[in-house]
């Protein structure tokens, strides 16, 4: 996607978990009056808004591409399917696989 691009909006439902590959996002909200308030940025490999999208809330900020980035979207009921199949997705004392 190019920069510029909105890949999650504060208020919307988290119904996916968005998987940044590469590139960068920052992450910003809109106060009531309009005020525009910064909180930071991100670079890929990483992912965003992971307890929203596992309790089925909404995005917490909205998350712009600053760079081109690769995103992809993975639907919160493959994800928790994956965390039921595989115990390295549910117990961070379970080592991941090396590949």
């Amino acid at each position: 996607m190019p920069a510029g691009q909105v890949v999650a909006r504060a208020g919307d439902p988290a119904t996916h978990l968005v998987i940044v590959e590469r590139g960068s996002l920052s992450a910003a909200r809109d106060t009531a009056d309009g005020t525009r308030v910064q909180f930071g940025s991100v670079a890929g490999p990483c992912t965003l808004d992971k307890a929203a999208t596992l309790d089925e809330a909404v995005h917490t900020a909205t998350w712009t591409a600053t760079t081109a980035c690769q995103v992809r979207l993975l639907p919160v009921q493959l994800l928790r399917q994956l965390m039921g199949e595989h115990a390295a997705l549910r117990d961070p004392r379970v080592p991941l696989p090396v590949r």
